[in-house]
């Protein structure tokens, strides 16, 4: 019973799709011809979208030199009240090589009215971005996702998600840790890059601890949260971290 409500969850798009074309007509407007490309990625275009998901966003611009700050607080006032919105701005040139030290231009998180911009340390969490949206990202508008997007190194991805992991049994809610860790065991063992709630079906596909992964992917499915990490769940996400290899 519980895959065919997954499916019926994962092919559920209608009301992300409103919200992604207001971002695209904004970027369009803002930056003209130079925003090369606008695109989804995340549980939208992973298929693993729920009332409660984010739209992740990525944009590719091909021009530096702007006042991004006011660019995002002009893009939060304009922002409905659809999904919430967290978008990266990046060069077209760092997606296209993406490396060290994950430069960026702009980050708005519509959830907590914060426009950032890079101050020069950059955003490790853009590891994540250009995987999904390389390997399941929606084009909105511009260049097709592959010829936008360049490949992640295999290495850094398991880097990434290793301390993805560690943070997230210190600071996150215990369905997040244990379906991230899920989804970054079937990358590691089959290269798939997945939704949580893809994830978490995986697990159990795999004979993974059925309570614990079971738990999580209903507080996905219902937007819930579990609080912090019992010991259970602790052990279970700290020996999918250990496969992933040595830090």
């Amino acid at each position: 019973m519980r895959r065919a409500l997954v499916t019926v969850v994962i092919v559920t798009d209608v009301g992300w799709r409103p919200q992604a074309a207001l971002v695209a007509a904004f970027f369009e407007e803002t930056l003209g011809s130079a925003a090369s490309g606008v695109f989804v990625h995340g549980s939208a275009a992973l298929g693993g979208w729920t009332s409660s998901s984010d739209l992740d966003m990525l944009i590719t611009s091909e021009v530096l030199d702007q006042d991004w700050l006011v660019i995002g607080r002009r893009l939060l006032n304009k922002l409905s009240t659809g999904p919430s919105v967290e978008l990266s701005v990046v060069s077209a040139a760092a997606a296209a090589r993406p490396e060290p030290p994950w430069p960026f231009l702009l980050h708005v998180n519509q959830a907590e009215g914060r426009a950032v911009a890079d101050d020069g340390r950059g955003d490790p969490d853009l590891v994540m971005h250009y995987l999904a949206t390389r390997d399941s990202g929606l084009a909105i508008t511009g260049q097709p996702v592959d010829a936008a997007v360049g490949v992640v190194p295999r290495t850094l991805v398991l880097r990434q998600m290793r301390d993805e992991l560690t943070w997230a049994m210190e600071q996150a809610d215990q369905r997040y840790a244990v379906l991230n860790a899920c989804r970054a065991l079937a990358y590691s063992r089959d290269g798939c890059v997945l939704s949580k709630i893809d994830g978490g079906v995986w697990a159990l596909g795999h004979g993974f601890d059925a309570a614990i992964v079971e738990s999580a992917l209903a507080a996905q499915l219902e937007g819930s949260e579990l609080g912090r990490l019992t010991p259970a769940a602790r052990l279970f996400v700290e020996r999918c971290r250990a496969e992933l290899g040595p830090h």
